[in-house]
């Protein structure tokens, strides 16, 4: 998104409470997985809500 490094940086602190981080590309790297991790455990549900919508499951 738009976020600055402060910002992303405190997203990642929250989610790794009491971790140091080795500079703003390690913080960004943990930043981008986390969001691959969140989608991809989200993507399943969402398709399977689509399906019941639908009718298909």
């Amino acid at each position: 998104g738009h976020a600055d490094k402060k910002q992303v940086e405190h997203m990642v602190q929250m989610q790794f409470p009491g971790m140091s981080f080795v500079g703003p590309d390690a913080v960004d790297a943990l930043a981008i997985a986390l969001c691959h991790a969140h989608h991809a455990q989200f993507s399943g549900k969402l398709d399977a809500a689509i399906a019941r919508a639908q009718g298909v499951a």
